[in-house]
């Protein structure tokens, strides 16, 4: 994906936080019993993430030269950064929000695919996930699937070019 793109989505996920903050709160306050100001900073700190990962699109992504072998002159290297693919997020439940979030801004920024399942043991964060997500990015950028240990467990036996899991 390009990266007007990539920056395109980072900037709808930091509206789409932004823009239901207090709904965000509510829902770790519902799951976690989290006193507001925690939660406004689980918020937060996913809001300053994305912003952070948007502004850096270009230098992550900028081929990083690397030094040829005398022998290999005039010749020049350089490191390219790819995507991985289709990668697949399960939320943990102790930060229900943040560890959906962070994982997704690097799985964005770096231009792949994602499929996020937040835990079953969260379902206000869940439930908020799964309805604003599809409100402000593309399905090409992040899909949410909701579900127990037998949606997770048919997840897992689907291949993936990357998995991350807490």
């Amino acid at each position: 994906s390009s990266l007007t793109f990539r920056r395109a989505q980072l900037v709808a996920l930091v509206a789409m936080l932004e823009d239901h903050k207090d709904e965000a709160v509510a829902a770790l306050a519902s799951d976690m019993g989290r006193p507001a100001a925690e939660a406004g900073g689980e918020v937060a700190v996913s809001i300053r993430e994305a912003k952070d990962a948007a502004s850096s699109l270009e230098r992550w992504s900028a081929p990083e030269p690397k030094p040829v072998h005398l022998m290999m002159q005039p010749s020049h290297a350089a490191v390219r950064r790819s995507p991985y693919g289709a990668c697949l997020i399960i939320g943990p439940y102790n930060y229900p929000l943040m560890l959906c979030l962070e994982p997704l801004i690097g799985a964005i920024a770096a231009g792949n695919a994602t499929l996020l399942k937040p835990s079953e043991l969260t379902p206000a964060t869940a439930a908020f996930l799964e309805k604003r997500i599809p409100a402000y990015l593309t399905a090409e950028a992040c899909r949410v699937v909701t579900g127990g240990v037998e949606v997770s467990q048919a997840l897992l036996a689907t291949q993936w070019d990357f998995i991350y899991f807490t």
